[in-house]
């Protein structure tokens, strides 16, 4: 079935991104290269595209999309099909990006389970800070190049909401996904890594770039 082209399809799930709705339910956007903010944007017509994609793909974007609660609100060890939802949601949006466009109009199935499955062998923790200080963009999840005393390793990022972040490594002392409080980074140098690495659009839960 071709896309509906009357049809705002998203890279960066709504449920997700109404997270960061302000009050009035307006969405902070900015633009990436101009760092100016875009007026009139909501978590429905923010971070996506008309017309880019199958209605089949987006039908399954959705089934995930109505269990992404479940995986955003996680701040505790989580195992099987929690840990599937969660390691599938992150995979999901690393995949489908707007960076990836012509790729995913052919599906994107095999290069999801491909991280997916890379993603269930490492170790996650999640860290909590206070007050709403965490941006996001149409690119969520952050995959950086880092380095431990045993050579090049992929160190992954992603907001789960305004005040959670989760912190993916390869790194096997590190099981299971644990709750932490720890300055693994403070939220300012967090959100440059975000800023980077989105795409066209940075969102904001007051509308004011958490930027030094």
């Amino acid at each position: 079935m071709p896309p509906d082209p009357a049809q705002f399809q998203h890279f960066t799930q709504a449920k997700y991104l109404y997270k960061w709705t302000g009050s009035g339910g307006k969405l902070g956007v900015f633009d990436k290269a101009s760092r100016r903010p875009i007026r009139g944007r909501t978590h429905r017509n923010s971070c996506g595209a008309r017309n880019w994609q199958s209605a089949e793909w987006e039908k399954a974007f959705h089934f995930v999309e109505s269990k992404v609660s479940q995986i955003t609100g996680l701040n505790a060890e989580v195992s099987g099909s929690d840990a599937d939802l969660l390691t599938g949601w992150l995979a999901l949006h690393h995949v489908r990006t707007p960076r990836n466009r012509e790729a995913l109009a052919k599906g994107y199935d095999v290069e999801v389970k491909r991280f997916q499955h890379w993603l269930s062998g490492c170790g996650a923790f999640v860290q909590i800070f206070d007050g709403r200080c965490l941006m996001t963009s149409d690119s969520p999840v952050c995959v950086l190049d880092s380095q431990d005393e045993h050579g090049p390793l992929d160190f992954v990022i992603a907001p789960l909401s305004p005040n959670k972040a989760i912190y993916i490594t390869p790194n096997d002392r590190l099981p299971g996904l644990k709750t932490s409080r720890a300055p693994l980074f403070n939220p300012e140098t967090l959100n440059q890594i975000i800023a980077h690495h989105a795409w066209k659009e940075i969102v904001s839960f007051d509308n004011r770039l958490h930027l030094p």
